[in-house]
């Protein structure tokens, strides 16, 4: 484990704080949400990690597992997860983001999608030629560089 990177400017007191989880599957490739293509939704179209906000009374860590097995039908455990990158959003209220990475492998037939509109496992070559939400952008070429 790494440990926690801070990309760009971090305010760890930030009251909106969101947590995502990077995950690959056996063949080392990223797994990554389409997102809904509608106006309510924050970079509608794109691709990104699987995540979202953290509730009142939830860590980090428990906001990442209860997101993720929300969206992807997949259960992962506290200890499944290890801290990755923070950064700060540029859309919306400005979360604070958790990034969190699992070495669990998560499989295609695994997957029950419950929120996006659709998934997708890309190769490190491929991530730099899809639209992704731009914040992640960063998270994902750390990420490269720690699997080149």
């Amino acid at each position: 484990m790494t440990g926690w990177t801070n990309i760009g400017a971090v305010d760890l007191t930030n009251p909106v704080q969101g947590a995502l989880v990077m995950a690959s599957d056996r063949r080392g490739r990223v797994l990554l949400q389409l997102r809904d293509d509608r106006p309510d939704v924050v970079w509608p179209g794109l691709w990104s990690l699987f995540g979202g906000a953290i509730e009142a009374g939830e860590t980090a860590e428990q906001a990442a597992l209860r997101e993720f097995h929300e969206e992807t039908g997949v259960e992962l455990r506290d200890a499944d997860l290890n801290g990755f990158a923070r950064v700060t959003s540029t859309a919306g209220r400005k979360a604070l983001l958790h990034v969190f990475q699992t070495d669990c492998q998560v499989e295609p037939e695994n997957i029950r999608l419950g929120e996006g509109a659709g998934f997708g496992f890309f190769e490190p070559e491929m991530i730099q030629k899809l639209a992704i939400v731009p914040t992640q952008h960063p998270v994902l070429t750390l990420w490269q560089a720690r699997h080149a």
